[in-house]
């Protein structure tokens, strides 16, 4: 198993390969280097990142790689299909709440999450919502060449593709770990992974973290061949101006979440669609969620609500 820090979380890869010690651990770190790799050019963190790019040239056609197109490109469909409850250009206010920086460098908050504290939760962003602009889809301020090599985002708003990118980068890290003969392992970003095969000809046990309680599960889900992905407001929260911030916002207003979810961990084939299902899940609400996720069809789901409650239904 390889264990280090990146996209602002904890990454672990970890094999059941039966192949040579040093075959694995050669095929681990290339994995992680492609995370790296990848990491680099979609962080809005880092300035020298394609991503930065685009924020820091609004109305210019800006020049941009295959992979960051390809993520872009992901977030128009991903965009579409939800229903603008995934949209990737709320960067400028993500800023505006404090988290211009990665996480780690923001103010400690307090875990766990304190249940029903609405009153406590920042209301009025620094940077309101610029008026919708239709470019390439309702909502979505940003257009790629026809040559997929080139972007241009209208003023005023920010790309942050951190609600994509990250399963993204992981498929990519798990399907390198496949071009190289392994058939059984684990892609883990922070609790978005994917769980390619078996361990040991059993399915892969990967827990469902109690928001209220981190060090215990409300659920140990059997996954084969499958991805899984977590949104949560529990996780990503401090302080800005006294009250307690989180980094889910609702794309109507541009502040974090009111929702009686906290938590919500989806199970597809798709890590890059689990990814904002769950987080769509949880913008919407237990009573407008649940049908609006059954509704996509992923192969299961399992939410906390603030009340402690534990939905759970599985296709398969």
């Amino acid at each position: 198993m390889l264990s280090f820090r990146a996209m602002g979380t904890d990454i672990e890869l970890a094999t059941a390969s039966v192949a040579p010690v040093k075959q694995v651990d050669l095929d681990l770190l290339t994995a992680q280097r492609e995370i790296f790799r990848l990491e680099r050019l979609l962080s809005r963190f880092l300035a020298d990142s394609e991503v930065s790019r685009i924020n820091a040239h609004p109305g210019a056609w800006v020049q941009i790689g295959a992979e960051t197109a390809k993520v872009l490109q992901l977030a128009q469909e991903a965009h579409a299909f939800s229903q603008g409850w995934f949209n990737p250009c709320l960067g400028l206010q993500m800023e505006s709440l404090g988290y211009g920086v990665s996480f780690e460098r923001l103010p400690a908050s307090e875990h766990p999450l304190v249940r029903e504290q609405p009153d406590r939760v920042c209301q009025k962003p620094a940077a309101p919502l610029p008026q919708e602009v239709e470019v390439n889809l309702p909502g979505l301020p940003y257009r790629l060449s026809a040559d997929k090599k080139q972007v241009w985002l209208h003023p005023g708003y920010k790309i942050d593709l951190g609600g994509i990118a990250k399963g993204w980068i992981v498929e990519q890290a798990a399907g390198l770990l496949a071009q190289r003969g392994h058939t059984d392992f684990v892609c883990n970003a922070g609790g978005d992974m994917v769980c390619s095969g078996s361990f040991k000809g059993r399915p892969w046990a990967i827990g469902i973290a109690d928001p209220f309680r981190p060090d215990k599960n409300v659920l140990v889900l059997d996954i084969s061949s499958r991805a899984v992905a977590t949104s949560g407001t529990y996780r990503r929260r401090w302080m800005q101006n006294q009250t307690v911030v989180h980094h889910i916002l609702s794309p109507q207003t541009g502040l974090p979440a009111h929702s009686d979810i906290v938590s919500c961990s989806v199970v597809d084939r798709s890590l890059v669609r689990a990814e904002w299902l769950a987080k769509g899940c949880l913008l919407l609400g237990k009573s407008n969620g649940l049908p609006w996720l059954s509704d996509k069809q992923p192969e299961g789901f399992a939410i906390v609500t603030t009340s402690g409650e534990v939905i759970h239904s599985w296709n398969s």
